[in-house]
């Protein structure tokens, strides 16, 4: 009924979501049979995961098994947050707990999760210089 609706879940945290999304996908082959049958229900075009991964941010902040995960939701899925000025969040550690949370992430990635996703999904684009601008402009280059 809402082809372009996306929501953002803040604070979610995300190494919960690969598991989830595979349960979700079998509950729905096990039943969309009698769904039919009983309700009516069409069919979906796309399994229900693919709509969740596609229509849905998943912000997470200090959450290195999420991280490592990130291929099982989609990058473009996921968003870091501070959570400042909560109690909760890392604030003035939050570049030590990127860095923790992050080890390993190519920069591609880690960019679209610390900016890049942000920007696209809340239509930032106009708003925000461009990462190279950032880049040559702190380099002098």
């Amino acid at each position: 009924r809402f082809p372009t609706l996306r929501i953002y879940w803040a604070e979610t945290q995300v190494g919960w979501l690969p598991y989830c999304l595979s349960q979700i996908d079998d509950n729905y082959e096990r039943n969309r049979h009698w769904a039919l049958r009983q309700w009516g229900m069409a069919p979906l075009k796309y399994k229900p995961s693919e709509y969740l991964r596609e229509r849905n941010l998943w912000g997470f902040m200090k959450d290195p098994f999420g991280v490592r995960l990130r291929h099982d939701v989609g990058v473009k899925a996921l968003l870091w947050g501070s959570d400042f000025a909560h109690a909760t969040g890392d604030w003035p550690e939050s570049r030590r707990v990127i860095d923790e949370t992050f080890v390993d992430v190519p920069e591609d990635e880690r960019y679209a999760m610390l900016a890049g996703n942000a920007i696209e999904f809340f239509r930032l684009k106009d708003t925000v210089p461009d990462v190279k601008d950032l880049v040559q402009s702190a380099t002098g280059t």
